[in-house]
């Protein structure tokens, strides 16, 4: 408890967040809404290229995970958000179905709070 407490008086005075947003996680050779021709797991290894060796408090994913909002893409992309070595905090956008977004994010560091409070 010492610990955790001493953590969170650190990270209130500076807190390190990395927010990533509409990564229309969908099943590979699948096109994305709008044929746009983009392939999201390819973009989030460039991401989790980029944030590597970074020091990070948590990772924010804002909405827009899933394509479709097929519980398959929501498992792919649970996937790749715990590939990285961060909390990572997401809440769904108008792409995503809740329940599906949240029976697939359910790893120790994936959280789908709908308010958080980090420090005093």
């Amino acid at each position: 408890m010492t610990v955790r407490r001493a953590r969170l008086h650190r990270i209130a005075d500076v807190l390190r967040v990395a927010q990533l947003s509409d990564a229309h996680f969908l099943e590979r050779g699948l096109e994305p809404e709008g044929s746009h021709g983009y392939d999201t797991s390819d973009a989030f290894e460039a991401v989790l290229d980029d944030l590597s060796g970074r020091e990070l408090d948590l990772v924010v994913v804002t909405g827009d995970i899933a394509d479709h909002g097929r519980a398959e893409q929501y498992e792919i992309a649970a996937a790749a958000f715990a590939r990285l070595p961060f909390p990572v905090f997401a809440c769904p956008g108008n792409h995503d179905f809740d329940s599906s977004f949240r029976a697939a994010f359910q790893a120790p560091d994936l959280f789908v709070p709908r308010v958080t409070q980090h420090g005093p």
